[in-house]
């Protein structure tokens, strides 16, 4: 459970950094070294971010079906 919370922090953060980052770069307000990340390595750790909270998604309802007592879901009944 703890997993699925970190990973969906982790996609968040990722997706909602990713535009501050473009802007602040579009701006010049970048400390120096700062700018040298490519878009290329975000939309990787986004990709890597989405696949976490994906698998843990999917390993959740897999509990949730094999013991309907245990898993993320069960909170919700």
């Amino acid at each position: 459970m703890f997993l699925y919370i970190y990973a969906t922090v982790l996609v968040w953060v990722l997706f909602l950094f990713y535009p501050w980052y473009l802007n602040l770069q579009a701006s010049k307000q970048l400390p120096a070294g700062f700018g040298k990340v490519s878009e290329h390595v975000w939309l990787f750790l986004q990709f890597l971010g989405l696949c976490a909270w994906l698998y843990l998604m999917v390993n959740e309802m897999v509990i949730y079906v094999a013991n309907p007592a245990k898993g993320v879901f069960s909170i919700i009944h």
